[in-house]
């Protein structure tokens, strides 16, 4: 009788330190999973105060164009575009518009601003209009807004495209 409650307590310590070993993997695991979860956290705001960046850089560019103000820098000129013309927004020769950042917090942006040529508005204005070759004639302006590259932020570029009338 001795002998085999001397082998029962042999065995529970052996499953004591397995389930020791588990719950170690486990609270390891779970502390591992609750670093890489903070990091996407940060990420997450980096990349909002980005996108909160940029749409205010779009909408600064749009009052630019809505305002007749497109400096020799601002505007890209038109250019005939084939299969192998890169984007300007890929292309490395193009010079990018620098825009401060609103606080600390947000990160520095960038743009430019694309004459996409004239263009006719919409059929309604045609219809009403007494002469519409004048009246409906717009300019179309491409603007591409982005964050300016940094090591380590989150990168965000966003285009609009934007009618101003003639």
């Amino acid at each position: 009788m001795t002998h085999s409650i001397a082998k029962h307590r042999g065995v529970a310590l052996i499953v004591a330190l397995l389930l020791l070993l588990a719950i170690s993997t486990l609270a390891i695991t779970s502390m591992r999973n609750a670093g890489v979860q903070e990091k996407m956290t940060a990420n997450l705001y980096d990349k909002e105060l980005s996108l909160q960046a940029v749409e205010a850089t779009i909408f600064a560019a749009e009052r630019l164009v809505e305002a007749n103000e497109l400096a020799t820098p601002n505007l890209l000129p038109e250019r005939i575009i084939t299969a192998t013309t890169p984007d300007y927004w890929v292309d490395p020769a193009t010079v990018w518009q620098a825009r401060a950042a609103d606080s600390a917090e947000m990160p520095a942006t960038q743009f430019i601003i694309e004459h996409l040529g004239l263009y006719q508005s919409s059929a309604g204005c045609r219809a009403v209009s007494a002469n519409p070759a004048v009246d409906c004639e717009m300019e179309a302006f491409r603007i591409t807004a982005r964050t300016a590259p940094a090591v380590g932020r989150a990168v965000v570029m966003l285009q609009t495209t934007i009618g101003v009338p003639l």
